[in-house]
């Protein structure tokens, strides 16, 4: 009998307690793909902060007008990060 690696090490993980914190990294890093691809490498260079906190991912930029823009496209970043993430849905709190 065979056992699938990925549910072994997710097991693994949150015995350990580092699956929330991996998921974190993931979700994040996920973001600043999305922002790079829809943005750019300047953008990117912008995000002050990104923290994944309380099943909401909170953003902090550097420039105003930047900060507005990612509002603006809130919902298109969010279907974007959701492709990126195997549909997981991803509530953001942006801002500058």
């Amino acid at each position: 009998m065979f056992l699938d690696i990925k549910k072994l090490l997710n097991r693994r993980m949150n015995e350990l307690g580092v699956g929330e914190q991996v998921e974190a990294v993931v979700i994040v890093e996920a973001f600043k793909r999305v922002v790079d691809k829809r943005f750019g490498r300047s953008a990117v260079s912008a995000i002050n902060r990104a923290v994944w906190r309380y099943g909401r991912l909170e953003v902090s930029v550097s420039s105003s007008a930047l900060a507005n823009e990612l509002k603006i496209r809130e919902n298109e970043l969010s279907d974007l990060l959701a492709g990126e993430l195997n549909g997981k849905v991803i509530k953001m709190n942006i801002f500058g």
